[in-house]
């Protein structure tokens, strides 16, 4: 008969530092960062509204296929790690 040894469970990782090493989290702040500082240059330079419009919106898309494709590398990376 087999007996089941128990080995001690590790602490569960510090979220916080799961963020900050997190690719994904920095490109968000950085998005952020940037369309904030648009969107304030356009509230005190009204004459360029329209144009900080578009670039804020022209700066979503590429932001986003790179979380996308981020996303996509770790998942790749996953299913590889699973299958060794």
């Amino acid at each position: 008969m087999k007996t089941a040894t128990t080995e001690p469970l590790s602490p569960p990782p510090n979220p916080f530092a799961l963020l900050a090493r997190s690719r994904k989290f920095w490109v968000a702040i950085s998005n952020t960062f940037v369309t904030l500082l648009l969107y304030f240059s356009g509230i005190y330079w009204p004459a360029h509204a329209e144009e900080v419009k578009f670039v804020i919106a022209a700066l979503q898309l590429p932001f986003g296929i790179l979380i996308i494709t981020i996303t996509a590398e770790d998942v790749m990376k996953t299913y590889a790690e699973s299958k060794e």
